[in-house]
């Protein structure tokens, strides 16, 4: 995948921000002041044994998408990509090429998700951890 997406500096901290193809500079800027006053929602990207979505907050636990606003669509592909997790995290995966693939399945599904929820989430891909 090419990275489209612009820098720009948060005058605040003077620390770089990301401005995803779809947002203005002033948009992300605005976004990384919401983040930095804790105005956005901490959602953690994670499967878990018998937990249908990957997603958790930290205040909560384990959230349903409709709960956040993902969209159904975007649903029933995390739905899925954390049942392939559960068959294979306690087995093995059958090759390292499948789980590399599960993990680039991930971070594009981490990428939409951030774009979904971009005005009010903070999408941490924990799956990475």
């Amino acid at each position: 995948m090419t990275d489209t997406s612009r820098r720009v500096v948060d005058p605040v901290t003077q620390e770089e921000i990301l401005v995803p193809p779809s947002r203005s500079a002033d948009q992300a800027i605005a976004r990384a002041a919401k983040l930095r006053n804790g105005e956005l929602t901490v959602i953690r990207m994670l499967p878990e044994h018998l937990v249908r979505w990957p997603l958790w907050i930290a205040e909560y636990g384990p959230v349903e998408p409709d709960a956040v606003g993902v969209s159904p669509g975007l649903a029933d592909r995390l739905a899925g990509w954390s049942a392939t997790w559960e068959r294979n995290a306690m087995s093995g995966w059958p090759s390292a090429e499948e789980a590399a693939e599960w993990q680039a399945d991930g971070d594009a599904l981490a990428e939409l998700l951030e774009e979904e929820l971009w005005e009010s989430a903070d999408v941490r891909r924990d799956f990475r951890a």
